[in-house]
């Protein structure tokens, strides 16, 4: 299953929580930074889906647009 954008926001933010710990060993400071990492990278994953969504659903309207206006003009030429 697909993780969701703040579900990796909120352990991203749990990471970096435990990283500021003064007691954190290093060891497991190395852990919780690959964690973050990956953390982070599912979250740039999927705002760039979100973005090609976005980007793919205002291609669509545009064209919709177009085929309206064109439409409309059609109507408007033949009075």
């Amino acid at each position: 299953m697909e993780k969701k954008f703040e579900d990796c926001m909120e352990e991203l933010s749990s990471v970096v929580s435990q990283l500021q710990k003064e007691e954190t060993p290093l060891e497991e400071m190395l852990v919780q930074y690959k964690k973050g990492t990956e953390a982070a990278m599912s979250c740039l994953t999927i705002l760039k889906e979100t973005e090609r969504d976005i980007h793919d659903i205002s291609v669509e309207i545009e064209k919709l647009i177009q085929q309206g206006e064109e439409t409309r003009d059609k109507r408007n030429d033949g009075k």
